[in-house]
């Protein structure tokens, strides 16, 4: 069922025997066992939650308060953006947030990528597709451009639910909002509807 073409999904929750579901967990354990932090085994039905650019931009909010600061400290993806403040993105703590992972949304979407760009190039894919923590609205008010997806519909075979998820942050820029005294990571040139500029 995690293998069926994009055409075939419905976007209800999906039905798994105890046996898909061992299968999916040991997967997840292995993945987890490799660092990459995108594997969550389930014993329910599967049901990928939609993040809004609204709910993504309250998670590119730097030092945000009660919110630890990403696990991957100065390897976080935020550090890829000129300018200041030179410190990780806080923890993503959003649709469909992983209590065991302490990442970013920057560094979380930047790994689904990755194993989407691995098993592209190796022409390989992973025994079960992988539950992604979200997915995006591509295309509609409220979405993404789908041109800046590191994950779509064709990457079913590796990442599970034929879903649009947001890719690197190819062309973002760190602003400061002096309303709310904070910086963030201005992600506009990729949302749909948007005038902002690519480069």
């Amino acid at each position: 069922m995690l293998f069926s073409r994009p055409t075939d999904c419905s976007g209800r929750p999906i039905k798994l025997a105890k046996r898909t579901i061992a299968a999916h967990s040991a997967t997840a354990k292995i993945m987890n066992q490799l660092s990459i932090p995108v594997a969550t085994a389930t014993d329910n039905a599967l049901l990928i939650p939609v993040a809004t650019v609204d709910d993504d931009n309250e998670q590119l909010v730097f030092n945000r308060v009660g919110i630890p600061l990403c696990s991957r400290g100065a390897d976080c993806i935020a550090h890829m953006l000129e300018g200041p403040p030179n410190d990780p993105l806080s923890a993503y703590r959003g649709v469909g947030h992983d209590p065991g992972v302490d990442e970013c949304l920057l560094c979380i979407r930047h790994h689904l990528g990755m194993i989407v760009q691995m098993h592209r190039t190796h022409g390989s894919r992973p025994p079960l597709g992988l539950l992604p923590p979200f997915s995006n609205f591509v295309n509609a008010p409220g979405g993404y451009r789908s041109s800046f997806c590191g994950v779509t519909p064709d990457d079913v075979e590796v990442i599970a639910g034929a879903v649009y998820v947001m890719g690197s942050p190819v062309s973002f820029r760190k602003t400061y909002n002096p309303y709310s005294r904070t910086w963030h990571v201005d992600q506009s040139a990729a949302v749909f509807g948007s005038s902002g500029f690519f480069f």
